[in-house]
């Protein structure tokens, strides 16, 4: 994904970090069934996650899989980034999320990701798609976000809104999870550069 003008994933951890995320996303379930199998598996899984990312010229990269978690830290000519990933005990905010961006009150973050300018949690909750995606959408209405754009489907509803105090922006996607039997959120935000 690219947000012109809004600095995630236009640089900094760039092409190499979206590569890393997207393979170990996908590897992640297997990951998280084989946890514990084995210290050289997940120190060699550590090392070529690393070496992608630096090879892809981002920066110092420094990736973590211990207790079912998973952290990818580096720094680069933007500043420092930072991704956690949990299977389990769930992932701490940012400290930079925004006050004025809600999350549904039944949630675990099972991903964060920080970067310069914005960043991206994932959640699980319980709460049904429409019920998180009217929830999300009028805490920020009532939080003086302006709604952009608006997708709705059967098991997925998206929207993207724009805050006027500096340019700040807000992606936010809930969608049903089949397999996990729970409601899944996409927070995405960025300031203006």
């Amino acid at each position: 994904m690219t947000l012109k003008g809004y600095g995630v994933l236009e640089e900094g951890p760039g092409r190499a970090l979206a590569i890393v995320t997207a393979i170990l996303l996908v590897g992640l379930p297997a990951w998280l069934g084989t946890a514990g199998c084995g210290k050289l598996a997940e120190k060699a899984m550590e090392k070529a996650a690393e070496k992608a990312i630096e090879s892809g010229g981002e920066g110092d990269a420094d990736v973590d899989l211990s207790k079912v978690k998973m952290t990818i830290k580096g720094k680069d000519k933007t500043g420092s980034y930072q991704m956690d990933i949990s299977g389990e005990g769930g992932v701490a905010l940012p400290d930079d999320f925004p006050a004025d961006v809600p999350l549904y009150s039944d949630h675990k973050i099972v991903m964060a990701n920080k970067m310069p300018g914005g960043g991206m949690i994932l959640y699980q909750t319980g709460g049904s798609v429409s019920e998180v995606y009217a929830y999300c959408k009028q805490g920020l209405e009532s939080q003086g976000w302006d709604i952009q754009m608006e997708t709705q489907t059967d098991k997925y509803h998206s929207l993207h809104a724009q805050k006027e105090d500096g340019g700040r922006t807000a992606t936010i996607g809930v969608v049903y999870d089949d397999e996990k039997g729970s409601t899944m959120v996409t927070t995405t935000y960025a300031a203006r550069r």
